[in-house]
């Protein structure tokens, strides 16, 4: 992902969702409190609770895990595969990210991103 890319303030009403960061940096909103998580950090959002992210480094890669799984009808309707033009020339499609939770379930939007510079 690269720089500035961001989610929306969410929850996922019945999963914990686990996010390891492989490489980069992270900004992570999770229940009102915000924290930086460089690569190797880890941050674990039970269910219910409101949380997003944004990149605050050039590229950043991470691990998000659901548990229970299940997550996976939701980002498969959310998203295309990536590629380098993609990342480069689509932001986020944010309609189709609400409409993925609503059809597939297990994500809520609650708001904008809730980060000042996103």
């Amino acid at each position: 992902m690269d720089k500035g890319k961001t989610t929306p303030l969410h929850l996922h009403p019945e999963a914990t969702e686990c996010v390891y960061v492989l490489e980069g940096e992270i900004r992570v909103h999770i229940d009102g409190v915000e924290h930086t998580v460089a690569a190797g950090g880890f941050t674990m959002t039970p269910p219910g609770v409101a949380h997003a992210f944004t990149v605050t480094s050039p590229t950043a890669r991470i691990l998000a895990i659901q548990v229970p799984g299940g997550g996976a009808s939701f980002y498969i309707g959310a998203s295309e595969p990536a590629t380098p033009e993609l990342e480069a020339e689509a932001p986020v499609d944010f309609g189709r990210v609400i409409a993925s939770g609503a059809a597939n379930g297990g994500f809520q939007v609650l708001g904008p991103p809730p980060f000042r510079e996103a």
